[in-house]
């Protein structure tokens, strides 16, 4: 399939144009796109800081961020210029104003004793471009790590052996599936909540998330006392509504870094 590029060691990534020129460092936005994406964040930010309500934008990695030396050797570009993603970043940074918590560094250093950790080799799917529940399990301890620096003192980060573990589940393998490579589909765990374990407290969080979200559910809905799910794959409208009937205190978006553009479809009712 042209969406799927198959890797060293049979390491599947996504094929997709948009990703691939992510990964050649193609997908460089102009100025006025810049402008207009922070615009956009800026409204997110300032209608919910006038409700006092905390708003953090989430990047995750893709897994060729985290996983290069598994790529097509032939495939791989020289970087002479950034990405989009870097772009961004480098934007909001120098900007100073809206809440950023960039994944890389959590999963790039968890990567190094992953095996040691988890008895797991990867963070993510060796054929699928998602992170895997040990993965997602980093991204989750980098996020409440950074909410406590924000302020929300009573977070806890819960150990992940005290969530209930799902033994020898076969992944969801969207690339697997294209590529036609059924045969080598991986079985991985996951993990889940017991009932009447949950361990929350007196947060409420409001998760606007791509697919990548899905994996962070069982962590963050055992350390907040409600969280509020929303898949938004492309763009979503904040409502007052849903902010009204929720009440959360943190709004809170994960976004893949390769379609950070997807966020110039995100709105909010002012």
């Amino acid at each position: 399939s042209r969406n799927v590029v198959v890797g060293r060691s049979g390491w599947l990534f996504h094929g997709h144009k948009s990703f691939i020129r992510h990964y050649s460092n193609r997908d460089r936005w102009s100025d006025t796109q810049l402008s207009e994406l922070l615009s956009q964040l800026h409204a997110i930010h300032r209608t919910l800081e006038r409700q006092e309500i905390f708003f953090v934008l989430v990047s995750a990695p893709t897994k060729f961020s985290i996983y290069p030396e598994y790529f097509p050797k032939k495939l791989i570009v020289p970087r002479s210029q950034h990405n989009r993603h870097y772009q961004l970043m480098n934007l909001l940074e120098m900007d100073g104003r809206i809440p950023v918590l960039r994944l890389h560094d959590a999963l790039i250093e968890a990567k190094s004793h992953c095996q040691q950790e988890f008895g797991h080799p990867f963070l993510y799917s060796r054929m699928d471009h998602h992170w895997n529940s040990f993965g997602a399990y980093v991204a989750y301890r980098a996020i409440i790590k950074r909410l406590k620096g924000d302020g929300f003192l009573d977070l806890e980060i819960i150990p992940l052996g005290q969530f209930k573990r799902f033994d020898d589940r076969h992944a969801d393998n969207l690339l697997l599936a294209q590529s036609g490579l059924l045969e080598l589909n991986e079985a991985l765990p996951f993990y889940g909540i017991e009932a009447g374990k949950k361990r929350g407290n007196r947060y409420r969080l409001l998760l606007i998330h791509d697919s990548f979200g899905y994996y962070l559910k069982p962590f963050l809905s055992a350390s907040f006392k409600a969280v509020e799910f929303v898949y938004a794959n492309r763009g979503h409208r904040i409502t007052r509504d849903l902010l009204a009937r929720f009440k959360p205190d943190i709004v809170m978006i994960v976004q893949l870094e390769s379609l950070m553009g997807r966020l110039l479809k995100y709105q909010i009712e002012k």
